[in-house]
């Protein structure tokens, strides 16, 4: 018994490296796309066009940075660095990196921010890390559908704003749907099942929430929930010296 506890163990420690290398590799392969660009056309792009390189470039290394940094926690950060963010604003940056190969892959992607629903309180790099696996799975499950569509939307809920990702890919049953978040739980050949895992745990340390609805053959939405900005008088009544921007939300669900 003893040796098969040990065996097992050794087993989740290579899933947790295999995990690292992936959630490294991924930056590492936008920085050498990246560079590749820059290296064929640096002739050809003004020093504007350049910049935009450079900066995707240096928020890649961040993301190598933060992880590095906080692997002993199991978490992508260790304080969350919140501030008010767009949904409307962070959607179309993200589509700057991931709007070709979505394209290349001939996949409608729709994109519904409500007004009163684009306003929220996070760490923009944990969003955008949690946003870009949920849409890199979604992606995934529509290898086999014959009109693929991704579809993002927010919603006003009360505190929060309930922001669903939804695609009509392949689904799950609800055995598979109840494992997702199961440390090392995989469907997928040369998956790790770390992806969904550090997902949660980034979104819980911002206090929002994540919660999924699958059919299988019909598709999977991703909810997730997180905390609206406080309005301008709410952060005017915040005790001085004190921002409410960055405080805590006081009433969300999670």
């Amino acid at each position: 018994a003893a040796i098969d506890e040990a065996t097992e163990m050794m087993n989740n420690i290579g899933c947790l490296f295999s995990g690292i290398r992936h959630e490294i590799g991924n930056p590492l392969n936008s920085i050498k796309m990246a560079l590749t660009v820059l290296q064929n056309n640096i002739n050809k792009y003004s020093p504007e066009e350049i910049d935009v390189y450079f900066n995707r470039i240096s928020g890649e290394i961040g993301k190598m940075e933060t992880l590095l940094k906080s692997l002993k926690n199991f978490s992508m950060f260790e304080t969350p660095r919140t501030s008010n963010i767009d949904l409307a604003m962070f959607f179309d940056n993200l589509m700057q990196l991931l709007g070709a190969d979505i394209q290349s892959k001939k996949i409608e992607f729709r994109i519904d921010i409500a007004p009163d629903a684009r306003q929220i309180m996070v760490d923009p790099r944990a969003l955008q890390h949690v946003t870009m696996n949920l849409l890199a799975n979604a992606v995934d499950a529509m290898t086999e559908t014959q009109k693929p569509l991704l579809q993002v939307r927010s919603q006003s809920r009360g505190n929060v704003i309930l922001l669903s990702i939804t695609d009509n890919g392949c689904g799950m049953s609800n055995e598979l749907a109840r494992d997702v978040f199961k440390p090392f739980f995989t469907t997928k050949p040369h998956g790790t099942g770390l992806g969904l895992v550090i997902s949660k745990k980034m979104l819980s340390q911002m206090h929002c929430g994540i919660d999924l609805v699958s059919e299988k053959g019909v598709g999977t939405t991703f909810h997730l929930t997180l905390p609206k900005s406080a309005t301008k008088a709410q952060r005017t009544d915040a005790p001085p010296g004190k921002s409410r921007e960055n405080q805590q939300p006081s009433a969300f669900a999670c």
